[in-house]
């Protein structure tokens, strides 16, 4: 199963990642692959963007999309994993 998002337009999007578990930004998107450029933190006050490389609970992002189109991007929820946590398999 997968979850969702609200559609993504072209140019940059704020995007709030809603996921416990943290995972990388490849494989969070990867429902959209091709179809972005760039992430970045959305920056608080007097903060400079600084590049994402993973998605954090509760944090927000800009995503740039490059597709002529709106994109909806899925994520897929954490699994259990064999040593019992919660977490992603990470695509190859």
């Amino acid at each position: 199963s997968t979850i969702e998002m609200p559609p993504l337009n072209p140019g940059r999007n704020l995007f709030s990642y809603p996921l416990s578990v943290s995972q990388s930004v490849t494989n969070a998107l990867r429902s959209i692959s091709g179809q972005y450029s760039d992430v970045f933190v959305a920056p608080g006050e007097n903060e400079a963007p600084e590049r994402a490389n993973e998605f954090e609970f509760g944090k927000a992002y800009w995503v740039d999309i490059v597709a002529d189109e709106q994109v909806t991007p899925y994520l897929a929820p954490p699994v259990r994993l064999p040593n019992g946590e919660f977490g992603f398999k990470e695509s190859r």
